[in-house]
């Protein structure tokens, strides 16, 4: 289910992209497509431990919202072209 949710927001960004809609729709995306992920894995591992995060998971945890970041704006970008076509 969390796969098809990031698909179907990665098409709604591409189609914003190519209705020309503002910037802001891509942290948007970026923010939806890290609930499950990112945000969701983060808080298991907070709750599984008492310990503060380690460097090592603090840095899967960033990586993987820059990630949805540029995935995010990529899909806009793709729509944009799409409208300059």
């Amino acid at each position: 289910m969390a796969r098809l949710l990031a698909f179907i927001t990665i098409l709604a960004t591409g189609v914003a992209g190519y209705h020309a809609a503002s910037l802001l729709v891509v942290p948007l995306a970026a923010v939806a497509l890290m609930a499950d992920g990112v945000i969701g894995t983060a808080v298991r591992l907070r709750r599984a431990t008492a310990a503060p995060l380690s460097s090592k998971a603090l840095t899967y945890l960033v990586l993987g919202a820059f990630g949805w970041l540029i995935a995010a704006w990529l899909a806009y970008v793709a729509g944009a072209l799409l409208r300059d076509v």
